[in-house]
């Protein structure tokens, strides 16, 4: 059976095929006091008004302030000018 590699898709790419917009993912496990100082920083800093691009930016350096390689992992597949809506 032959494979075409045209026919191949990461899974990101996939789910945007599909209508989602914007992915955030890592490329490894990652330690729980990351996680936890990545997530933190990234929603309250979507909450506060910033853009997609910047709350990461934001995450990723939290996670480097507290001396975690870990701040390399985080990927994001969409707009970086992405912003929440409010009601």
């Amino acid at each position: 059976m032959t494979s075409n590699l045209d026919d191949q898709a990461s899974l990101a790419e996939a789910m945007m095929l599909r209508g989602v917009m914007n992915i955030i993912g890592t490329y490894w496990p990652v330690g729980d006091r990351a996680a936890q100082e990545f997530s933190r920083n990234f929603y309250a800093s979507l909450l506060a008004g910033d853009r997609l691009g910047l709350a990461m930016c934001k995450a990723r350096r939290a996670v480097r302030d507290i001396g975690s390689s870990d701040w390399a992992n985080y990927l994001h597949y969409g707009d970086p000018e992405y912003l929440l809506r409010r009601k």
